[in-house]
């Protein structure tokens, strides 16, 4: 089951302007690894804004239902880089 609503929530907000490529590097080594905990530290990261807690704490994205939310937020990080890439 897929819920649109969980997966792209409103008030998610991204800033990846200072990110920088050892952080990318570090990030694509954990989703590869499949480490939730190193994701969400990046998550914690780049998060402005986001509908379940701090976002700059960790514990914010590890308490998500996985399949249906935290791993939807690769693609939201995606899908803000290629906007921030096209600007």
């Amino acid at each position: 089951m897929t819920d649109k609503a969980k997966n792209q929530p409103d008030g998610l907000e991204f800033d990846l302007t200072q990110v920088t490529a050892q952080e990318v590097a570090d990030f694509n080594k954990a989703v590869r690894a499949g480490d939730p905990e190193r994701m969400a530290a990046f998550y914690a990261r780049v998060t402005v804004r986001c509908p379940w807690g701090d976002p700059a704490d960790p514990k914010t994205y590890l308490a998500l239902p996985y399949f249906t939310t935290f791993n939807a937020l690769q693609s939201e990080i995606a899908s803000a880089s290629k906007k921030l890439t096209a600007a």
